[in-house]
């Protein structure tokens, strides 16, 4: 009976293990209150420093950095997290483009100067789905700021089915 004991308990300690870096992977972003900064690979072919104070565990102000932006001058002690892959970068960031959101339109923006392809499926997707209209601006303007085929390509679409 001890043994069998001991099994179980050494089985739920590893499935707790497992389960713990599961939900630890697909949740990525800065948690501890101060300055928090990231890199990732920019739209412009550079790279893009985000740059996040965060208190009570949410962020309160959001600055960028790269080639083609700079949110004013700041000189601040942050915990550099290093690359970061895109897609969990724009995950982070998405978070904070709802409605009422106090990051909504830097997040917005942050979003639009990442890498690829995803930025600019996200900014179509607000601009077809959200429905507070501050926020459908927004992801508008930033489309249009992107400058890629893709991009133009949701905005013909949107002209075409509005025709």
């Amino acid at each position: 009976m001890r043994i069998a004991t001991r099994l179980l308990l050494i089985a739920l300690f590893v499935a707790a293990c497992i389960a713990s870096e599961t939900l630890a992977a697909g949740s990525w972003g800065p948690t501890d209150d101060g300055w928090h900064t990231w890199h990732v690979a920019a739209a412009d072919g550079g790279e893009l420093q985000i740059y996040v104070s965060m208190d009570l565990g949410k962020p309160v102000k959001l600055r960028l950095r790269g080639d083609s932006v700079c949110s004013g001058h700041f000189e601040v002690e942050a915990t550099d997290l290093g690359l970061i892959e895109v897609d969990q970068s724009i995950d982070w960031l998405r978070r904070y483009t709802k409605p009422r959101s106090k990051l909504g339109s830097e997040a917005l923006m942050a979003i639009s100067l990442h890498s690829g392809d995803r930025p600019v499926a996200i900014l179509a997707d607000i601009i077809k789905s959200e429905t507070d209209r501050k926020i459908r601006e927004e992801a508008l303007f930033w489309l249009v700021q992107s400058d890629s085929y893709e991009a133009f390509a949701v905005l013909d679409r949107l002209l075409s089915e509005n025709n």
